[in-house]
């Protein structure tokens, strides 16, 4: 579903609520037509394909944003510095999931032949602050890192936000590989609150027009809701397989496979290495526990 949001800005709705591997996009049919993130679907792929793109702009590397990028081929791939290195190379983009690190190598082996991961050339990086013009809309370049080191929101025309990730749900921030950062992730959402945007446009949220700050806030609390229950377990010596398998960071799920495994994995090691950096807790070997 493709629907008008601006002059010549268009939303582009993903199949399935745009759960992944989708994600929505936006279409800035300007004079030069230009695409923010490539997952939405191959029904709207086909007629995009069709309509011609010059640019694409990767909010950050997950496949659930760039999936598509390769079938554009005469189209300029553009993304922040510090997520560029995942999108062009698939040696990259594992060692920033970090599963190897986590010693879970057969995941992501399963992983990269579930998505086909097509690494792409970047033409162009992306710099916090900087403005891009297209014709009738203009984009400024908000990094927000925390999701991933280089994932970006877009303030287009000073009012409409698009703020991929940073996108309100009820599960709240999603970090749950190495390259995460839990304490960049709070920074960005609260930057996002600041600019008091007209609507946030998100990755898996739709559009957002009302309530933007009360949303992003009670979004933010999540993450203190998840230390909280984590501290409360830490009471009794743990190690990290223990603590995955409480289900702090996805709560109750239909299906605990093991891609969730691993990243409920990566979520509470970022948890715990940030405890230990507030001295909240304490580890001796394997074991993590509150003082």
């Amino acid at each position: 579903m493709i629907s008008n949001i601006g002059e010549n800005l268009k939303f582009i709705e993903a199949p399935n609520k745009a759960r992944p591997p989708h994600s929505n996009s936006l279409l800035i049919d300007d004079d030069i037509k230009v695409l923010i993130d490539c997952a939405c679907g191959d029904s709207n792929i086909e007629l995009l394909q069709k309509k011609g793109i010059d640019i694409i702009i990767s909010s950050h590397f997950h496949i659930d944003h760039t999936m598509n990028n390769y079938k554009f081929p005469s189209a300029e791939i553009w993304a922040h510095e510090d997520d560029a290195p995942a999108i062009q190379s698939l040696n990259c983009y594992r060692d920033y999931l970090g599963f190897h690190e986590l010693s879970e190598g057969k995941v992501w082996e399963e992983y990269a032949r579930t998505y086909d991961i097509h690494p792409t050339p970047i033409k162009r990086k992306l710099y916090d602050g900087e403005s891009l013009d297209f014709g009738k809309n203009r984009l400024k370049v908000i990094h927000t890192p925390g999701h991933t080191p280089g994932h970006c929101c877009f303030l287009i025309n000073d009012a409409q936000l698009f703020s991929a990730e940073i996108d309100a749900r009820l599960f709240g921030p999603w970090y749950g590989h190495l390259c995460s950062n839990i304490d960049d992730f709070i920074e960005s959402v609260e930057l996002c609150i600041e600019i008091k945007p007209a609507a946030l446009i998100t990755s898996h949220n739709g559009i957002i027009r009302d309530n933007i700050e009360q949303r992003l806030q009670k979004f933010l609390d999540v993450i203190y809701e998840r230390e909280e229950k984590l501290l409360k377990a830490l009471k009794k010596p743990s190690t990290i397989e223990e603590l995955t398998h409480l289900h702090i960071f996805y709560g109750p799920v239909r299906t605990f496979n093991e891609f969730r495994r691993v990243t409920e994995k990566a979520a509470i090691t970022l948890h715990l290495q940030r405890l230990l950096k507030a001295e909240k807790i304490t580890r001796y070997g394997q074991l993590y526990y509150v003082q």
